[in-house]
């Protein structure tokens, strides 16, 4: 299948590689606002929209805010997959990309990444198995520096960038289990008020009631927190009966995020066909996708090495 990469940031870069890795898929060529720039520096095509690439998918690795608007256009041309990460404006999103979907004969996945994505799915299956119980999670496991929340960091900059050089959100675990803090590390612009910047970015969506502190360093120390590293970890803890308690985890350390991100993308690509042929157009997540059709293995192959 061909596939075109909408956005060339971090996770665009990574997902050119992993499409280039995988050997029945190939880039047909890249979508990027900076076109021109890329295009001497790039052996791809490159163009500023999709109307000129041949694809059968769309790989959206741009920010989240910003597939409101791709996403639709991207299903006027071909199928698409995206990593959606926005939990309060899911079903917004998704009322407006099964319309699109829909009306033009397309498959689109969507919120195809870890959180929204793998935990999604982890959630539903160890509810489903474990009915009694509670779900607890913990962020920026096991790494010393925390895990640096990409969606979040990347609102930041977006919504306060006349306020704001760079930000970071990283999350770190707290003792209690199922409880994370934020630590937001800001280099600001002038002499902003550091106090009201505090008070806004608190009534943010993102960020409104969580337990989060806030630091104020130059630029050069910021940059320095900006790792790709993230972690967590779904637990469940239920009971068979009052006497017999059972407990699940699924914990996952990344030290590329936007590796990770990208990889899932692409392997979901596979999936696309198998959803036409099974459900049909619309939109689906990854919680309605059956787990085999990520995989290039046939069923019999599956059956053999899993089962």
């Amino acid at each position: 299948m061909k596939v075109a990469v909408i956005g060339y940031g971090h996770v665009g870069k990574w997902t050119v590689n992993k499409i280039e890795n995988t050997p029945d898929l190939e880039v047909s060529g890249i979508v990027s606002r900076r076109a021109k720039k890329l295009s001497k520096e790039l052996d791809y095509e490159v163009a500023p929209d999709i109307d000129g690439l041949d694809a059968d998918v769309g790989i959206l690795a741009t920010e989240t805010e910003h597939l409101f608007e791709a996403t639709p256009k991207i299903l006027e041309c071909c199928d698409s997959v995206d990593s959606f990460d926005m939990h309060h404006r899911t079903q917004k999103y998704f009322e407006l990309i099964d319309k699109a979907a829909k009306k033009n004969n397309r498959v689109a996945l969507y919120a195809h990444g870890w959180d929204p994505g793998l935990f999604s799915e982890m959630r539903v299956i160890f509810e489903a198995f474990f009915p009694r119980g509670e779900t607890l999670y913990e962020y920026g496991i096991n790494l010393p520096s925390g895990g640096v929340s990409r969606g979040h960091s990347a609102e930041l900059n977006r919504e306060f960038s006349d306020r704001i050089e760079l930000a970071v959100s990283r999350t770190f675990p707290k003792n209690e289990e199922s409880q994370n803090v934020r630590e937001v590390t800001i280099a600001k612009r002038g002499d902003v008020d550091e106090g009201e910047l505090i008070e806004d970015v608190m009534r943010h969506p993102y960020f409104r009631g969580d337990d989060v502190s806030f630091k104020f360093k130059p630029l050069n120390q910021v940059k320095e927190y900006f790792t790709e590293e993230h972690s967590g970890q779904v637990i469940r803890r239920g009971e068979t009966r009052d006497d017999i308690r059972e407990e699940g985890k699924f914990e996952l350390i990344l030290y590329s995020n936007p590796g990770f991100t990208a990889q899932v993308l692409v392997s979901s690509v596979h999936a696309i066909p198998r959803m036409r042929e099974t459900f049909g157009p619309g939109a689906y997540n990854m919680t309605q996708v059956p787990p085999n059709y990520y995989s290039p293995k046939t069923n019999e192959e599956i059956r053999e090495e899993f089962v």
